[in-house]
Order: structure tokens, then sequence, then C-alpha cells
């Protein structure tokens, strides 16, 4: 198989993320110049409006254009299913993440551990334990294990604060 100009580019800016803007930024404009639609070229420039410049709707905007041209890229699933957690829209997310489980080559690891975001955001703490047990144990790689077990802490430690807010008659809402 042969590279075509955009995704030469695009190798070119994903070379240097996340350590140099500038130059990733330059391949990607080149990456989209010869085609528009360049599914990993536009979810990369979504991954750095969403992460870095936190320009949510752009963001939004480049993973939706990717998912319009390739359904079964699995990196826009776990991207855009936290980019609509971080921006409370909780069902958009959860139907994003049933069908991204779907995809072919996806990370489950991630994708359920975007699930257990989503249901720790909504204050279901233990569904959220119980996502993030089933999600540690989909990995082979010792990153994503450590990255479990440091979300599995936060959890108890929530966990923990709610017990003690209980014993002494406080009451959390989910907005707090």
């Amino acid at each position: 198989m042969e590279l075509n100009q955009a995704d030469q580019y695009y190798l070119k800016a994903l070379d240097y993320y996340p350590f140099n803007f500038e130059f990733v930024l330059e391949n990607l404009q080149y990456a989209l110049s010869y085609d528009d639609k360049h599914v990993q070229s536009l979810c990369l420039k979504g991954q750095i409006f969403m992460y870095y410049i936190k320009e949510f709707e752009e963001a939004k905007l480049c993973f939706i254009k990717a998912l319009e041209r390739n359904m079964l890229y699995p990196d826009v699933y776990k991207h855009l299913s936290k980019l609509y957690i971080w921006l409370g829209a909780y069902d958009e997310a959860k139907r994003l993440i049933r069908y991204g489980k779907k995809v072919p080559g996806i990370n489950h690891f991630e994708l359920i551990r975007n699930e257990a975001l989503l249901h720790e955001c909504q204050g279901d703490y233990q569904l959220a334990k119980s996502k993030l047990r089933q999600a540690s144990l989909l990995t082979h790689s010792s990153d994503c294990r450590e990255r479990s077990k440091e979300d599995m802490a936060r959890l108890k430690e929530k966990l923990k604060i709610l017990k003690r807010s209980k014993k002494k008659g406080k009451k959390f809402s989910k907005t707090q």
C-alpha cells in the first residue's frame, strides 16, 4: 500500500505530537489541504483543540467530520466520548461508547474507562468502580493498569468522603 501526501504529512505531525505544536499544526494543515477529510488528521487536530487549546466546539467538529468520513476509525470514539462527558452530554457519550464497542480494533480499555468516568460524573461511584475493574481486566499494558489503579484510588476516596458526609448528615448533589 502506498501512502498518499495527506498520510505522509499526518505521520510527520504525529511524530512531533505533543512536543512541537508548531510543527504538528503546520503538517496537519498540509495534510488537510491534500485531503480535507483525512480522518487521522482530523482526529489529531480534534485532540489538539480538545486537550490543549480548549476549543471544545471546534474539537467536536473535527471528531464528527472524522466519523462522517470513516465510522470505523477507532481513535475518534475514545476522544469524542470523553469530550461529550466533559461537556455534560451524557446521553451522547453513552450512545457513542455503546456503538464504539462494536468497532473492530477499538481499545476497549479506553472506552470502558470513559464509561466509568461517565458514571462517576453522574454520581454512580459503585458502577464506575465496577467498570474500572472490567477495564483493568481488558488491558495488557502496565501503563494502562497504572491509570486504572489511579482512577480506582480516586473513586475510593470519593466513596470515603460520601460515607463520612452521610455520617455527619450532609448531602451532596451531583452538581456540587
